[in-house]
Order: structure tokens, then C-alpha cells, then sequence
């Protein structure tokens, strides 16, 4: 096993997303992870008075998300 690489699971379940939502996300998880953020900046960027507008954050690479499933309620294919 190679110390270097992990590999993370989150599981995020939702009726629905804006465009790049969840690379946002992830990418904040990652900061505070590393120690870049603080863990009480997600209550800040869920405070609409404190952040009114969108977060000025880069994306999570996009290569290294994936997305492994999804559902729709009440939806016959």
C-alpha cells in the first residue's frame, strides 16, 4: 500500500444540484482536510447573511470525483 494515495467516499444525496455544486463542495471538504479552512466555514457559506452571494472557491478536479449512481423518485424509465 502506497501512504501517499488515499481515497475518500462521500456520499451526497440531494432533489438537486446547480451546475458545479458538488465539485465546490468537495473542493471546501478537501481545504478543510488540509487544513486550509477551518471546519466552521461550512456554517459560514450556509449563512446566506454572511455569504449572500456565490462562494469564491475553485472547483475539485473533475477527474478525480466520480459519480457512481443515481435515482429518481417516482420516475418509471
Amino acid at each position: 500500500m502506497n501512504p501517499g494515495l488515499s481515497v475518500y467516499k462521500c456520499v451526497i444525496r440531494g432533489s438537486a444540484f446547480l451546475w458545479h455544486q458538488v465539485r465546490l463542495m468537495m473542493n471546501v471538504l478537501f481545504m478543510i482536510g488540509r487544513g486550509d479552512e477551518e471546519p466552521s466555514v461550512i456554517d459560514d457559506l450556509l449563512n446566506v447573511e454572511k455569504v449572500p452571494t456565490r462562494p469564491e472557491y475553485d472547483y475539485a478536479p473533475g477527474e478525480n470525483l466520480i459519480l457512481s449512481d443515481c435515482g429518481f423518485e417516482d420516475m418509471c424509465w
